[in-house]
């Protein structure tokens, strides 16, 4: 019984150790889009002439990064999309969705 009990206790942590993952690296990337999105800034504010266009200023409403398979993995926008194959989104949301390796909404950042 104690066996059991044990291992029901480490299945809940590994699962929770899973998702504590998932939100580190979501985190990361989240971080690291904000970093070249602030380092574009600061070369579009210091460069000589201020012109978005000649400083390579890309405006989008939204990001959407593939695996080598084509599946969208992460979607950054404004707003993100619909969740594929589970309907509408109770509201229009902006931020980051994370997709598992079969295009499932794992983890969002709203």
């Amino acid at each position: 019984m104690a066996e059991q009990e044990l291992a029901a206790r480490i299945a809940v942590l590994e699962k929770s150790l899973r998702r504590a993952q998932l939100v580190q690296a979501g985190m990361l990337l989240f971080g690291a889009a904000a970093l070249v999105a602030a380092c574009t800034s600061l070369g579009a504010a210091t460069a000589p002439g201020g012109n978005q266009e000649r400083n390579g200023i890309v405006r989008a409403r939204g990001i959407i990064i593939t695996d080598e398979k084509g599946t969208e993995r992460i979607n950054i926008g404004a707003p993100v999309p619909d969740p594929p194959g589970a309907g509408e989104r109770v509201q229009e949301a902006t931020g980051m969705i994370i997709h598992d390796a079969n295009g499932k909404e794992r983890f969002g950042w709203e």
